[in-house]
């Protein structure tokens, strides 16, 4: 009876391990994920209408044709936010774990573009005070740590001569947030693999902005 009851327990606890096993994993997809897309929004600002971004991949709605340069800097400075706040509450639920990078794209090699994007910026009469956000994404993947700022502390960020109404933020918050395609289907994806024993990699480099939600499994 005892020996019985043993093996349950032992049975229930390595279901536990591995539920929160492939939670982690799952997790770590969708951090790395709102990273990569971070990071092809700092590409964005840096080359503009350029089709040779080396982060295309995640941007498949290819905005760097359809926004100004300001609006481009909103979305990036944006989705720096939400990178904090991804961070945030993946270093809440496991305190003891470092950013996920993938090995196809360590984060030496990230650090390395964004100082390259940086480096343009900074020679670009318009933009050059903007270079201060490629500085604060690479303190933040360093480590550093950042609290999201509010909306009023946003608008601080906005040229005085433009107007941004509650509408437009409201949708530059939609695009970032409500990724239904992504959430509904790419994290499923991703999942099947979890549950299948094998560590899942989403993305790859070098590919034209615009192609939409057509991704492909990358196993390592």
């Amino acid at each position: 009876m005892s020996s019985h009851y043993g093996n349950n327990q032992m049975q229930q606890y390595i279901s536990l391990q591995e539920q929160a096993r492939q939670q982690l994993q799952k997790d770590s997809f969708i951090l790395i994920d709102t990273i990569h897309r971070t990071i092809s929004s700092a590409e964005k600002y840096a080359l503009g209408k350029s089709n040779n971004k080396k982060y295309g991949y995640w941007d498949e709605l290819d905005t760097a044709n359809l926004r100004s340069d300001e609006e481009l800097k909103r979305e990036f400075f944006l989705k720096i936010q939400i990178t904090i706040g991804g961070l945030n509450e993946f270093q809440k639920l496991y305190p003891n774990i470092q950013i996920p990078f993938y090995d196809k794209i360590p984060k030496e090699v990230i650090i390395k573009d964004l100082e390259y994007y940086k480096n343009i910026v900074l020679h670009d009469k318009k933009k050059h005070e903007n270079a201060k956000f490629y500085d604060m994404l690479i303190d933040i993947l360093n480590g550093k740590k950042y609290n999201i700022i509010s909306q009023q502390e946003f608008i601080k960020y906005i040229p005085k001569k433009e107007s941004v109404q509650e509408e437009e933020l409201r949708e530059y918050a939609t695009q970032i947030f409500n990724q239904k395609n992504y959430a509904n289907n790419e994290v499923a994806k991703a999942m099947e693999q979890i549950q299948n024993n094998k560590k899942v990699q989403i993305g790859e480099l070098g590919v034209k902005p615009g192609r939409g939600y057509t991704y492909n499994n990358i196993e390592y």
